[in-house]
C-alpha cells in the first residue's frame, strides 16, 4: 500500500508523542525515586540517576548508532539499552508502588523497602560501571587472552605471537602462489598436449 506524505507526517508525529509522552511519564517516576535518597542540596545527584535508567536508553542508543566500529562495543551498548530500559521500568514501578502505600495512615519504609531501592541503584551503577570499562577495553581485553597463532598461549604472554600472526600470514601467501603456479602448469601442459596431438600423426598410422 502506498503511503502519502501525509499519513508519514501523522506517524512521525503519533511516534514523537509516544515516545515524549511515556519517558516523561516514567521518567517522573523514576526521578521521585532517587529524590528519596538525595534532597536539598544533593538534589542534583538524583537528576543523574537518570542517566542510570531513561537517559542512559537515550545515550547508550546514540553511542550505538554513531559511535560502534566492533562488534563487542555493539554488544555492550546494546546489552546497557537493555539494562536502563528495566532500570527505568523498576525505579518508576517502586515509586508508584510508594506512592500507593503512602495513602496509608502511618505508613513508613521498611528495612527490606530501603535496601531493595539502594541494591537497584548500585546495581545500575555497577552494571555500568563494567559497561563503560568493556565498551572502552573490551576489544584489547579480547584480544589479549585470545590465540591468534594457534599455538595455546594467550596472546598477552605469548613472545612470538607477532612474528606467529605475520608468518601465518606469509605462509597463507606463499601457499596461495604455489597453488597458483600448480594450475597454471597444469593448463600449459594440457596445451601443449593438444597442440601436439594436431601435428603428430596417430600412433599406428600408416602413412601412403
Amino acid at each position: 500500500m502506498k503511503k502519502n506524505s501525509l499519513g508519514k507526517f501523522f506517524g512521525h508525529a503519533a511516534l514523537l508523542i509516544i515516545t515524549i509522552g511515556v519517558m516523561l511519564f516514567l521518567g517522573k517516576h523514576s526521578l521521585n525515586f532517587f529524590t528519596i535518597s538525595f534532597t536539598g542540596e544533593d538534589e542534583l545527584f538524583a537528576w543523574l540517576g537518570l542517566l542510570l535508567t531513561s537517559g542512559g536508553v537515550i545515550g547508550w542508543l546514540l553511542v550505538f548508532l554513531y559511535l560502534v566500529d566492533t562488534t563487542i562495543k555493539r554488544g555492550v551498548t546494546l546489552i546497557m539499552m537493555v539494562i536502563a530500559a528495566l532500570g527505568e521500568f523498576a525505579t518508576a514501578g517502586f515509586d508508584m508502588y510508594l506512592n500507593a502505600m503512602k495513602l496509608e495512615e502511618g505508613f513508613q519504609f521498611a528495612p527490606e523497602e530501603i535496601r531493595t531501592m539502594a541494591t537497584l541503584i548500585a546495581l545500575l551503577g555497577l552494571f555500568t560501571g563494567f559497561a563503560l570499562i568493556a565498551y572502552v577495553a573490551g576489544d584489547y581485553i579480547a584480544e589479549a587472552f585470545g590465540d591468534e597463532d594457534g599455538d595455546g598461549t594467550p596472546n598477552a604472554i605469548d613472545k612470538d605471537y607477532k612474528k606467529g600472526k605475520k608468518h601465518m600470514a606469509t605462509t597463507s601467501s606463499e601457499n596461495s602462489a604455489v597453488d597458483f603456479e600448480k594450475i597454471e602448469m597444469q593448463l600449459r601442459i594440457k596445451d601443449l598436449e593438444k597442440k601436439l596431438e594436431q601435428t603428430n600423426p596417430t600412433p599406428g598410422a600408416v602413412k601412403e
